[in-house]
C-alpha cells in the first residue's frame, strides 16, 4: 500500500504540473506541494514575487523536476531497497512541513483537503518504512516454495514434484521480536506447535518456533491463504472475512472468529 500511494502521489503531481503549464485553475489533491510550488516560481506565476530571469526560472523548474524524479526512483527501488522508502518519507515530510507553514499564513478551509491527503500519504510511508525494515531481517522467500499468497477463492496451492510428493518448505528464520503482537490462532498437531502471529502489519505462519510464510496485512484485509510443508504435512492458515482457520493436510484443526 505504501508504494501504491507513493506512485499515485507522483502521478497526480505530474498531472497538476501539466495543468499549471496550460494555465488551468484546476488541481488534484493527493499530490506533493514543493514540485508544484517550484514550477509556479519558475514560470513566474506567484503573485507578489518578482519575475525571475531565464536562469532563475530554469533553476526552480529543475528543482521541481528533481523532487518528482526522487519520488519516482523511491517507488521503483523501494521494493528491494528499504533505504529508498526512507528517502521518500524524509522528502515528503519536508514537503508536508513547508506546505503546512505556508498554508497557515493564508489559511483557507479548502486547504484541509490537501492536509488530510498529506497525512494519508505520510501514514502509509511510515508503515512502508517499518515493514521494509522488518522484511530485511528475514531471508528472501525461495521460489517454488509453498509460501504462496492468494485470495482464498482459487484452488489450493501445492508444490508438486515429479514424484507427486510434497517437499519441505525452507524456514525463513526465527520470528523477529516485536513490541506489539497478537497470536491469531494456534494448535498442536503431529508434534508440531503451530501459531499464526500478527505484528507490524504482517501475518506470520510459525511452526516449531520458525517462520515459514509471511504476508503483509492491508488496512482493509481481503481473503488470503498462506502455507508451508513440514515433515510431509501441509500446514495452511486462511482468513475469510469472519474467521481465521488453520488446516493440516487439508483438514480443519482450529477456527477462531476474527472480525478485525
Amino acid at each position: 500500500m505504501a508504494r501504491i500511494n507513493l506512485l499515485m502521489m507522483v502521478l497526480l503531481t505530474c498531472v497538476n504540473i501539466l495543468l499549471i503549464l496550460v494555465d488551468s485553475d484546476r488541481s488534484f489533491p493527493f499530490s506533493a506541494f514543493l514540485p508544484q510550488f517550484f514550477f509556479f516560481l519558475g514560470l513566474n506565476k506567484v503573485t507578489g514575487v518578482p519575475a525571475f530571469n531565464t536562469i532563475g526560472s530554469a533553476l526552480f523548474i529543475t528543482l521541481g523536476t528533481l523532487i518528482i524524479l526522487f519520488f519516482l526512483l523511491s517507488y521503483i527501488f523501494s521494493k528491494k531497497k528499504p533505504g529508498w522508502m526512507i528517502t521518500a518519507l524524509v522528502l515528503f515530510s519536508i514537503d508536508c512541513l513547508i506546505f503546512i507553514i505556508m498554508a497557515l499564513q493564508t489559511f483557507e478551509p479548502s486547504y484541509m483537503i490537501d492536509i488530510l491527503f498529506h497525512v494519508w500519504v505520510m501514514y502509509y510511508l511510515i508503515v512502508g518504512v517499518k515493514y521494509s525494515e522488518y522484511a530485511t531481517l528475514l531471508p528472501e522467500i525461495p521460489e517454488g516454495s509453498l509460501s504462496l499468497v492468494y485470495d482464498g477463492t482459487a484452488g489450493e496451492a501445492e508444490n508438486k514434484e515429479t514424484s507427486g510428493a510434497l517437499s519441505d518448505t525452507k524456514s525463513l528464520g526465527f520470528p523477529v521480536e516485536a513490541n506489539k503482537e497478537k497470536i491469531l490462532i494456534s494448535a498442536s498437531v503431529h508434534g508440531m506447535e503451530i501459531q499464526v502471529r500478527r505484528t507490524r502489519r504482517l501475518i506470520e505462519l510459525i511452526i516449531n518456533g520458525n517462520v515459514y510464510a509471511i504476508k503483509e496485512e492491508k488496512l482493509v484485509q481481503q481473503n488470503y491463504r498462506i502455507g508451508a510443508v513440514l515433515g510431509g504435512h501441509k500446514i495452511e492458515t486462511e482468513y475469510n472475512q469472519s474467521s481465521q482457520v488453520l488446516y493440516v493436510d487439508n483438514l480443519q484443526v482450529e477456527r477462531k472468529l476474527r472480525l478485525i
